[in-house]
């Protein structure tokens, strides 16, 4: 009798787990398809109405008019791009890519690159400041005990890298 409730007891929280776990779908909004699946990033453009999403699996910041729900634009990036942030005035959106260890500085106007400036590192996070330079996270490297290579900045008005 004694196992026969030990058994039911732990049979139940059993139950209660897999019941809560289950998936009711979306709550709010409405689900886009986009190729190359889910964005590594997105970045909203509230101004323009628009979403930037950086999409890793496909080398390409997908443009998105939140109004209408539709795809109305396309950037292709450096390989692998993992993140996105836009500047204050809203002319720069930056972009950084892994696969080929750059930052992709993109001209909203125009929707292009501007300038591709490659990195000692594979990036992975970038965020601008309100002076309008950019600060990249890079995976770097570790030389006698020292990081190497984590944080760049880059000034989008000074010639040169990062």
């Amino acid at each position: 009798m004694r196992i026969a409730l030990a058994a039911l007891a732990l049979g139940l929280p059993a139950v209660r787990v897999g019941f809560a776990q289950q998936v009711a779908g979306a709550t709010f909004g409405d689900v886009i398809q986009l190729a190359g699946g889910t964005p590594s990033d997105v970045v909203l453009d509230e101004p323009r109405h628009l979403l930037y999403l950086v999409t890793n699996t496909t080398n390409t910041v997908y443009v998105l008019d939140y109004t209408s729900n539709q795809i109305v634009g396309s950037i292709s990036v450096g390989a692998n791009p993992l993140a996105g942030a836009m500047s204050v005035d809203g002319a720069w959106l930056y972009v950084t890519s892994a696969g080929t260890s750059s930052l992709n500085v993109i001209d909203l106007s125009s929707r292009r690159v501007s300038q591709t400036v490659l990195l000692p590192s594979a990036p992975q996070g970038v965020e601008v400041g309100s002076d309008g330079r950019a600060l990249v996270s890079m995976n770097g490297s570790v030389v006698g005990g020292v990081p190497q290579n984590t944080l760049a900045i880059f000034d989008r008005t000074q010639t040169g890298s990062a």
